[in-house]
């Protein structure tokens, strides 16, 4: 026991005390005296006046003072009353009810102004029913009680992670030597996830609880992470029972316990996504490849033709990998001069564009072509790709052109019509003008 009281409170204490109280001290015995002062623990004695009258050297240790400063202290008021509003009640019922009172992790502030906790019984002592005085012993469970609190803070550091954590945790405790396991825990996430509730959940066998784990494949994992001590990853796989069909990605660990932890995502909107876009990208490369001239979508930044439908594959030839360039002109660098490459004007301008180019085909004839640059922008607006399609216009301006010569010369021949009727009028003229004279 101690008090607020520093060591000189503690001897004034004892010098005002009238050396006559402490005649009377309750006598346990000389053996008992020798075996209390041999024990590591403390040990005092107080009348039934509430007067210290004992003290063993084990107590000595435990409050920091000598043995002669505990003498003549008054149990009820001479120690300080933050230790005094925890331990009075225990030593007042002892003195009532003339029974042996167990006290626990009581807080006591020694002399020396450390908080320490205490635990220990008060015995009375009783002769002819009349109560003679208190016994008590002293154990400092102070690295105990400091243990405990460092544990309740880190249980509670953990509750708060485990609940606040995303994804869902499920804590699995090994059986029959690793090979099964049972539920110890479950978080709210992992009870929402898996729709289980976890009072229902609690000691029950994991395969019982979650019927699909041994098809997904996550049990053998549990088994070899319990084995080995090393933490896996059990990549996004499919877990399906008469309850939900849904998509888990897993990270399991092993705790120094020896349980298994198993923190798991739901990622069944990533999948669902992932198939519609897979869905959609067949749905547009069969629009792209119903198209009867070559479509490319290259990227702005270095020219490399990101996807082609099937007649610019076959252009492609066994080229896995392409620059726009090396398909179209069989260059090494992009076009210019006679060529404008419609990449450059699109990043130019923003807008599409339209130029004409000769392209090969896969023969090596010359075809004239039309090309078609058609920008693509990200979020931010910025151009990150670009639609392009060339349409064969070889035929088309031969026929042009055939169309305009024939224009031109049906443009000469009625040119020629027009001035032979006209010089045939002006002679008609002539002939009457000169009919007129004669």
């Amino acid at each position: 026991m101690g008090g607020k009281e520093d060591k000189k409170q503690f001897k004034k204490n004892v010098k005002n005390q009238d050396n006559k109280e402490l005649i009377g001290c309750p006598d346990f015995g000389k053996l008992y005296k020798n075996m209390a002062d041999s024990i590591t623990g403390g040990v005092w004695v107080a009348k039934k006046n509430d007067i210290i009258c004992y003290a063993n050297k084990g107590m000595s240790k435990i409050a920091g003072i000598p043995v002669k400063d505990f003498l003549g202290i008054n149990v009820v008021k001479g120690f300080s009353e933050d230790t005094l509003k925890f331990f009075r009640p225990y030593y007042l019922k002892a003195k009532k009810t003339k029974k042996k009172i167990k006290y626990e992790a009581v807080p006591v502030v020694t002399p020396n102004k450390k908080l320490t906790y205490q635990s220990g019984w008060l015995i009375p002592v009783v002769k002819n029913k009349e109560l003679e005085g208190i016994i008590c012993t002293v154990d400092d469970v102070t690295k105990e009680e400091e243990y405990k609190q460092k544990l309740e803070e880190s249980k509670k550091t953990y509750e708060q992670f485990f609940n606040i954590i995303s994804g869902g945790v499920v804590v699995y405790h090994p059986i029959k030597d690793g090979k099964d396991f049972v539920i110890k825990d479950v978080n709210k996430a992992g009870e929402k996830l898996t729709k289980v509730k976890k009072k229902n959940i609690l000691g029950k066998r994991a395969e019982v609880v979650y019927p699909g784990i041994k098809e997904m494949g996550l049990f053998d994992i549990l088994i070899k992470t319990y084995k080995t001590g090393q933490s896996h990853y059990h990549p996004i796989t499919q877990y399906k029972d008469k309850k939900f069909n849904m998509f888990f990605e897993n990270y399991v660990y092993k705790l120094p316990s020896g349980d298994v932890v198993a923190v798991f995502y739901d990622k069944t909107k990533e999948i669902e996504l992932e198939e519609k876009r897979k869905k959609q990208n067949i749905f547009l490369h069969k629009i792209m490849d119903s198209l009867p001239y070559p479509f490319y979508v290259i990227k702005a930044n270095n020219y490399e033709i990101k996807a082609a439908n099937s007649i610019a594959r076959q252009k492609m030839g066994s080229l896995k990998s392409a620059k726009c360039f090396e398909v179209s002109h069989r260059r090494n660098s992009p076009c210019k001069g006679h060529h404008p490459c419609p990449l450059e004007i699109v990043k130019k301008t923003n807008k599409p564009a339209i130029v004409e180019h000769i392209h090969f085909d896969k023969e090596g004839n010359e075809r004239l072509v039309e090309v078609h640059g058609y920008p693509i922008f990200n979020k931010n607006n910025e151009l990150v790709e670009m639609i392009e399609y060339s349409i064969d216009i070889t035929d088309k301006r031969k026929v042009e052109d055939d169309l305009k010569k024939h224009l031109a010369d049906t443009e000469n021949i009625n040119s020629l019509m027009i001035n032979r009727e006209l010089k045939m009028i002006e002679l008609k003229e002539e002939i009457k003008k000169l009919k007129k004279k004669k």
